[in-house]
């Protein structure tokens, strides 16, 4: 029964965590952000460089394997380190990383059709990172703005789920035993 409420439970503690605490929580998203970025740097250095032989294509994954790794250090590190403006930049810097990371999946995008490999995870994933540009782009001015939203948003949600949960919860039976009294 503990198990139905979870999703609900840590879905509310993460929308409170948003309404009341944004600036905390934008270090914790940014040194996340830090790590994801580097396990995909090895992840494009090492699942994406053997799919072709064309130089420009392995330059291409080279250079965006290894900024994505040095930009993920960053995440982690300058956040802890640092105040706003490193903030600022960061995000500014990740954004344009995000729409230069977009560009360079076009082109291996076009060079792994040349192949005739299936691209639709390669598509996904630009489309992923232009969404995260302008994400990045906007949380310096409306960060607090659009965490807080977020936080109202999933703490509703929670409260709702956690009401599904409860309405339908199963109907326990249990077997009964009548007793007569005489």
């Amino acid at each position: 029964m503990f198990v139905d409420y979870l999703i609900p439970i840590l879905a509310g503690i993460l929308g409170l965590v948003l309404l009341c605490v944004p600036q905390q929580f934008v270090v914790v998203l940014v040194v996340a952000l830090g790590i994801f970025l580097i396990l995909s740097g090895f992840y494009i250095l090492f699942k994406l460089l053997p799919l072709s032989d064309d130089t420009f294509y392995k330059v291409n994954i080279y250079v965006r394997g290894g900024l994505s790794i040095i930009l993920g250090a960053l995440c982690i590190f300058l956040p802890i380190k640092m105040g706003v403006a490193i903030w600022t930049t960061l995000c500014i810097v990740l954004g344009i990383f995000a729409l230069l990371a977009a560009v360079s999946e076009i082109l291996t995008i076009i060079k792994l059709k040349e192949q005739n490999i299936p691209v639709k995870q390669y598509v996904t994933e630009m489309a992923g990172m232009i969404i995260t540009a302008i994400v990045l782009f906007l949380l310096p001015k409306f960060g607090n703005i659009l965490l807080r939203i977020a936080g109202g948003v999933i703490l509703v949600t929670a409260i709702i789920l956690a009401i599904n949960v409860k309405k339908n919860a199963p109907i326990v039976e249990e077997d009964a035993e009548v007793v007569d009294e005489e």
